[in-house]
Order: structure tokens, then C-alpha cells, then sequence
């Protein structure tokens, strides 16, 4: 689905249902007791320790990471780590996003919250701008 400008998630819209179900890696960065079964099948105890790593879909690492004292310290998904920033700042014609994801600019709109450098939201705002500029 291309990202429209008028975008905003939507708790019904199937397109945003779908996005964050996307597995996101995640540190736990506080001890859980008594989830580590239910979040990660082959854990060996019942609570998950400090350092645990795990992927979580995004809508449930969107609210473990809130408050103040959040749960988990957010990675952000592969398709928008550093490696490869630079071949998504190649020209759109060459890129195809459909390899990176269905969801790639709906998924992006919620990773670029987990990103410190601010560099996710002018990737998808630099990949839209370009790929319209070209279908038209």
C-alpha cells in the first residue's frame, strides 16, 4: 500500500493491524516475572531476566516502551537500520520496497518513535517524495 500524506494509524484499519504485527528485536531492560513462557516459547524459567533479547510485534513494544520506567529498550526493525539507509537513499527505481516489507512506510511511520538519530522519518519522507515524483 503506498503511504498516503494523510496517514495517521487507525486501531480498526486492517493496513495498520497488519503493520504492527511486524517483529521488532527488543532488549528487556527490567525484570518480567512470569511472562517468559507466554512471550518467548523456549525460554528455560518463567521470568524474563534483564538482557533478554527478544522480537515483539510492534504493537506490543509500542506499550512496553512507554511510561516512565519503560519495559524494553527498542531496536529498530532491520529494514531501517543503518546498513541500509544508504541503498533506501538510492534512487527509488532501483530500490523495491516490497523486499523490505508490505508495510514499509506504515511500519516506518511507528519505528521512526524508537529512533534516536530522527533519520527513519526522512527516509520514508525522502522515499515518498521521490517514488511520487516518479509515478506521475
Amino acid at each position: 500500500m503506498y503511504l498516503q500524506s494523510s496517514y495517521m494509524p487507525n486501531y480498526f484499519a486492517i493496513d495498520d493491524i497488519l503493520a504492527t504485527q511486524e517483529r521488532t528485536p527488543c532488549k528487556f531492560v527490567v525484570n518480567v516475572p512470569a511472562l517468559g513462557i507466554k512471550l518467548n516459547p523456549s525460554a528455560e524459567g518463567d521470568d524474563i531476566q534483564i538482557g533478554t533479547t527478544l522480537e515483539l510485534p510492534m504493537w506490543l513494544i509500542q506499550q512496553l516502551a512507554r511510561g516512565r520506567q519503560p519495559v524494553v529498550a527498542v531496536d529498530l526493525p532491520q529494514m531501517y537500520q543503518e546498513a541500509y539507509r544508504e541503498v533506501l537513499k538510492a534512487d527509488p527505481r532501483a530500490v523495491n520496497l516490497h523486499k523490505f516489507g508490505l508495510y514499509f512506510y506504515e511500519l516506518g511511520s511507528y519505528a521512526k518513535e524508537f529512533d534516536n538519530k530522527r533519520e527513519v522519518g526522512d527516509i520514508l519522507i525522502h522515499n515518498s517524495t521521490l517514488t511520487s515524483k516518479y509515478l506521475q
